[in-house]
């Protein structure tokens, strides 16, 4: 998680479930090889609340050059 100023602010507890984010991403990205793009978006949004978070708002997968949603017509 990055000591960013905005960070400094999370509790012990906080700064834990955060963490989860990264972790999340990265199974995403092996899970989006195998499965269908909304498939992981929902395990994504899924996993973070059954990891502590108390909502989230919305988990997509994007392009990273142009960051426009991806689907599984153009992965």
């Amino acid at each position: 998680l990055a000591m960013s100023s905005r960070n400094r602010y999370l509790n012990d507890g906080e700064r834990k479930i955060a963490a989860e984010i990264y972790k999340t991403m990265e199974e995403m990205k092996k899970k989006r090889t195998q499965t269908q793009t909304k498939e992981v978006e929902d395990w994504g949004k899924n996993n973070l609340l059954s990891k502590g978070f108390s909502s989230v708002d919305y988990v997509e997968i994007r392009n990273p050059k142009t960051l426009e949603r991806v689907s599984d017509a153009n992965s």
